[in-house]
């Protein structure tokens, strides 16, 4: 049932889904994913939410994610990566824009709804059937697949991959899945490091925020 909801968030509201309703809607996702979970007998260890290891989870997310954010300001600071940073979703914004980016829609609307969904659920219950390795490699091939339909929507919209078609749009849909099944086995360790989901919440917050950050300073010249 897990996944049914987000195959369907994903094909369905990926598409349709009115921008105002995003954060809501993945707030209500993330709830309806841990009732299944707890429904099925999931305790707060088995999903990474032990409250006394929210203190942990804060301290290694907040390390990884000022590493994070220097690669970031790093890469998007090096000419060779800064098309990838030319997005239309970047431009334009204005203050009140880029702070509802950084400070609500990354990390309530995507980092909190992803790391429950992928890290928290799916690893917590595939834990139930495979030891804690493969289950994290699941997840993190799961939310892979969960970026294709992003990047297709995404790709119109980047200079780096603004006028690609046919076999160039399918090599940059398997970057992406590449690339972000790598993040989900991050995230999977460092939600093994610390024991709990807040660290991953907190570097892909922290990390997701500083590129969009990064991205609205160069299409802003």
């Amino acid at each position: 049932m897990a996944i049914v909801l987000l195959v369907g968030r994903n094909l369905v509201g990926g598409w349709w889904l009115p921008e105002p309703l995003y954060v809501p809607v993945n707030l209500l996702l993330a709830g309806l994913l841990l009732g299944i979970a707890r429904r099925g007998g999931a305790g707060a260890s088995e999903l990474g939410m032990r409250p006394d290891r929210f203190g942990t989870g804060v301290v290694v997310g907040v390390v990884v994610a000022l590493a994070g954010t220097l690669l970031v300001v790093a890469a998007s600071m090096t000419p060779v990566f800064q098309d990838a940073f030319r997005d239309d979703r970047a431009a334009g914004l204005g203050i009140a824009g880029m702070l509802y980016q950084v400070l609500v829609r990354i990390p309530f609307g995507t980092a909190v709804m992803e790391e429950v969904a992928f890290r928290g659920v799916l690893i917590g219950l595939g834990r139930r059937v495979w030891s804690e390795g493969p289950a994290t490699v699941v997840s993190a091939v799961l939310f892979g697949m969960w970026h294709i339909a992003p990047t297709l929507r995404a790709i119109g919209g980047n200079a780096a991959t603004a006028n690609v078609s046919g076999w160039g749009a399918v090599g940059v849909v398997t970057g992406a899945v590449i690339a972000t099944t790598a993040a989900g086995l991050l995230f999977g360790a460092l939600r093994r490091r610390a024991d709990s989901i807040v660290a991953p919440i907190v570097v892909h917050a922290v990390v997701n925020g500083a590129a969009f950050v990064a991205a609205a300073r160069i299409v802003g010249g």
